[in-house]
């Protein structure tokens, strides 16, 4: 009896550790440590729409489009294995629909990666060459009617596990897409000198002018990045050149005129 009682505790014993997780002393329990990341941003898009009255009647605008990527300069960058590096459009991306614009504006990214089509071809070969590998891609859009901001979060995050050389591109598109007037919209009476008859009380010719098409615009972008992944620590690690600046380190300058800060703050007399 007492052996059979024995067996029963040395059970509840091996089933207490296996659920706690030390039945097995030669593989422990470690918790899952995230990689070490960085942000490399490689555009700082902006877009906008315009809604714009023809001549004097407000009721048929024109209504038109900008886009601009603000796009990094080529680059390269050096990290240890293991590193997640996330590929994004900043923070500070930003479309606008001004007052009356109706429209589409939207902003995207696309990642690849250069890999050879004939991997037993050494790089040196003149037969060697390359396709591109889509790694992943994001978009964000909206169809809104201003006044109204919109941001938006676009990243791609690649971890690199393994020691060596790649070779990516990111593909920038930006565009601001109105939306075409209706055709129940009122047409717009325009005066034209240029063509007898047909004249009205001020002796000028009368012609109708159909609802102009709405003026898109779009901005295309390719930025080639370079990346080192070596066998060292973070704090070992050097750059083999320097890094291209971050767009709104390249781009965002500040307004040289104005009025100048006051040393002191103001204050309210007591009435």
């Amino acid at each position: 009896m007492f052996k059979f009682k024995s067996i029963i505790i040395v059970i509840m014993v091996m089933v207490c550790l296996t659920a706690f997780g030390f039945a097995e002393p030669n593989e422990p329990n470690i918790p899952d440590i995230e990689p070490p990341t960085m942000r490399y941003a490689v555009a700082s898009p902006r877009a906008f729409l315009l809604r714009l009255p023809t001549r004097k009647d407000a009721n048929n605008a024109l209504c038109v489009g900008a886009a601009e990527n603000f796009a990094r300069q080529d680059g390269e960058i050096k990290i240890p294995k293991g590193t997640k590096v996330v590929f994004n459009l900043s923070n500070e991306l930003e479309g606008i629909w001004y007052k009356g614009a109706y429209g589409r504006l939207s902003s995207g990214l696309i990642l690849q990666r250069a890999v050879p089509v004939d991997p037993n071809l050494d790089v040196n070969d003149p037969d060697f060459k390359i396709r591109w590998k889509t790694i992943d891609a994001k978009v964000r859009y909206d169809v809104r009617r201003g006044p109204s901001i919109g941001g938006a979060e676009v990243k791609i995050p690649v971890i690199f596990r393994n020691v060596g050389r790649y070779h990516l591109r990111a593909i920038i598109r930006t565009s601001a897409n109105p939306i075409k007037p209706q055709k129940d919209e009122p047409k717009t009476e325009v005066a034209d000198n240029d063509e007898p008859g047909d004249e009205n009380s001020n002796g000028r010719r009368r012609r109708v002018v159909k609802n102009q098409a709405p003026k898109a615009a779009a901005d295309i972008d390719i930025v080639h990045i370079r990346v080192k992944v070596v066998d060292q620590p973070w704090s070992e690690v050097e750059p083999d050149e320097e890094a291209s600046l971050d767009p709104m380190s390249e781009y965002a300058i500040k307004l040289a005129h104005g009025t100048e800060d006051q040393q002191e703050d103001n204050v309210l007399p007591q009435e």
